[in-house]
């Protein structure tokens, strides 16, 4: 039997916008879909499709070929996926999937990261991390995150 296209539980949090255990009272409820895991240790997986549903979420088959990627670890995909979110008005799935590539080097995630942090939307305000992560960006060559930097510090640059 071929399966669905199917998530973490983690990434169906951040699709969704509801807690974990929320979640699993939806899957006790027969309104969302777990499927079963080979291995015991790794994380539920639900759904894509009953979870786009239950968030309301539109996504073209390109957008939930991205998602299943960025699911998966892959930093571009986190980025795309991120970006996405920020356009249609959801800065906190967006800072999510930001820090999910920002945590694998992904220099314009960082960036992202960082300029949500200073401005406080979709996570909590902390002017000392977004720096860190500008700089992290700017470490990493990125135009836009260096110039903020050396507007900062105009000797170090």
């Amino acid at each position: 039997m071929q399966h669905k296209p199917h998530v973490a539980i983690s990434t169906a949090v951040v699709l969704t916008g509801l807690s974990k255990r929320t979640l699993w009272r939806r899957i006790a409820d027969g309104l969302l879909r777990k499927i079963a895991t080979d291995r015991p240790e790794e994380e539920s997986r639900l759904v894509v499709e009953d979870l786009l549903q239950l968030g309301k979420l539109e996504l073209s088959e390109n957008e939930q070929q991205t998602l299943l990627r960025a699911d998966q670890g892959d930093a571009d995909a986190q980025l795309t996926l991120a970006l996405l979110f920020l356009r249609r008005e959801r800065p906190e799935a967006a800072a999510s999937w930001f820090a999910k590539a920002a945590q694998q080097g992904q220099a314009d995630a960082m960036h992202w990261l960082g300029t949500l942090l200073a401005e406080g939307n979709g996570i909590e305000q902390d002017d000392t991390l977004a720096a860190e992560w500008i700089s992290k960006a700017a470490g990493q060559d990125h135009p836009i995150a260096k110039a903020q930097m050396a507007a900062l510090l105009p000797r170090a640059f």
